[in-house]
């Protein structure tokens, strides 16, 4: 048994190779659950997005500003309906997924992650104000080393934000399942797995440039007939590629952490 230890998780390994393939397994056998889940919510976000009209370059026009809150909402209430699906195997009963009361829970704990990963940037802010500071007021401080201490500030900020979300995002899908969703024990079960963490969600990604990369072609077909459809065909096909590839992973992510199984347990559940 694996000691705790400041530095090192006392939970294996995630297994990178095995959660990849975990997830497009699971992915290609329950694709039918996935689109029922998915396919009527996005489509109507589709639709609408396609009727509002693009505001002037540099405006935001309330349709837009409505629109963005209807679809974080929305985006939402599918995530947690999907990761219920893939952690619990709780299906749709219908076309319609079932209204996630969860879902305000897991918003809640994704604000919180964000605003906690905002902390190193802020960091990183504090440190160019007081080097723009110390510039302006001619302190002798030569210019190299505050365009290196100005740019390392950027790279460590950005780091630091990555790492602490990264180590805080576990916590919104505890919440969507129901299970503890406390900020501190997504913090102490991903020590020491950043890397191998930002690794299958790196390649998660990648995975997806392939189907996205047809969706742009069938949309230039599309759009030599209809605009508007190949807008409408466009916005729904990307959300059913990305919340499908993107929230298996990351529940697979979930299982190992919170639930001790390995992907191709909590593939096989699924029969994948």
């Amino acid at each position: 048994m694996t000691t705790d230890s400041p530095v090192l998780s006392p939970i294996p390994p995630v297994p990178i190779r095995a959660t990849i393939g975990a997830a497009m397994r699971l992915i290609a056998s329950q694709w039918g659950v996935l689109f029922q889940l998915l396919a009527l919510p996005s489509f109507a976000l589709a639709v609408i997005n396609a009727l509002i009209p693009n505001p002037a370059l540099g405006q935001v026009s309330p349709s837009t500003v409505a629109f963005g809150i209807l679809s974080f909402l929305a985006l939402s209430w599918l995530c947690v309906s999907l990761l219920r699906f893939a952690i619990r195997d709780e299906r749709p009963a219908s076309w319609l997924p079932t209204y996630q009361p969860r879902m305000w829970i897991y918003l809640g704990k994704a604000i919180l992650a964000g605003l906690f990963s905002c902390i190193p940037l802020a960091i990183a802010g504090v440190v160019l104000i007081l080097g723009l500071a110390a510039w302006i007021y001619h302190y002798p401080v030569p210019g190299p080393l505050l365009h290196g201490t100005a740019i390392g500030a950027v790279i460590l900020g950005i780091a630091g934000s990555s790492v602490v979300f990264v180590r805080l995002s576990l916590a919104p899908i505890a919440a969507a399942s129901g299970d503890d969703d406390r900020l501190k024990i997504s913090w102490q079960r991903t020590r020491g797995q950043v890397l191998r963490m930002m690794t299958v969600k790196f390649l998660a990604g990648l995975v997806m440039l392939l189907p996205l990369l047809l969706i742009v072609l069938v949309t230039v077909l599309i759009a030599m007939v209809s605009a508007p459809a190949a807008r409408i065909f466009s916005f729904w096909s990307v959300m059913l590629v990305q919340i499908s590839v993107l929230q298996v992973t990351e529940a697979l992510i979930y299982a190992h952490f919170y639930r001790g199984q390995s992907p191709e347990t909590e593939a096989a559940v699924h029969g994948a």
